[in-house]
């Protein structure tokens, strides 16, 4: 039995296609498993103010905020004092025990995580239309060390990140021209020799 060479160079032509198929999906799942939030821990006192505990920035999901408006919201703020995000949550000086009468506090924490953005300036915990609390980003995250650090951006750290620039996608152009090349090759391969089965 004869097999064609047209036929060995469209299967193995499948398969290094689907291989590359393969790792760039692979590689798309990577990219979107995680993202850079800010993960802010902050009080809120009854008399309207607020005082940041703890901020940072790490690799992994966004709190998940009241679907209606509350009367407390978390927002982050461009540059130009733009939204760019807005989350609401409820917060609550009550505790509500089994005996009929309730605990009341003064102050209660609260720990939320809101997306990086890579022009955000600031931070912002409102009451209502009452800012409470603002944190400057630059004054928590610039180390001034020349390497843009997970929280940096252009704006609130400009001494350490550079402006961004459109990504050349190196990895995709690699995996194409090796693959173009062993398709080529097989191909010129199997031009001189007929494989011959008995």
């Amino acid at each position: 039995m004869i097999i064609m060479r047209s036929e060995i160079f469209f299967a193995i032509s499948m398969v290094l296609f689907s291989l590359m198929f393969i790792s760039v999906i692979v590689r798309a799942q990577e990219s979107i498993t995680l993202q850079t939030v800010y993960a802010v821990r902050t009080e809120i006192f009854k008399n309207d103010t607020a005082t940041l505990l703890d901020i940072s920035a790490t690799n992994g999901t966004v709190s998940h905020f009241a679907s209606s408006n509350t009367s407390y919201s978390i927002r982050v703020l461009s540059n130009n004092g733009n939204e760019l995000f807005r989350g609401y949550t409820f917060i609550s000086f009550s505790l509500i025990t089994d005996s009929p009468v309730s605990i009341e506090f003064n102050s209660t924490v609260i720990q939320l995580r809101v997306p990086f953005y890579a022009n955000a300036k600031s931070i912002a915990v409102y009451h209502f239309e009452n800012k409470i609390l603002d944190i400057d980003l630059s004054k928590k995250f610039c180390n001034s060390n020349s390497i843009c650090d997970l929280g940096e951006n252009i704006y609130n750290c400009p001494s350490d990140c550079k402006p961004p620039q459109s990504e050349f996608p190196w990895f995709y152009i690699v995996v194409g021209i090796i693959a173009l090349a062993i398709v080529i090759t097989i191909y010129l391969i199997s031009r001189k020799y007929t494989i011959i089965q008995v």
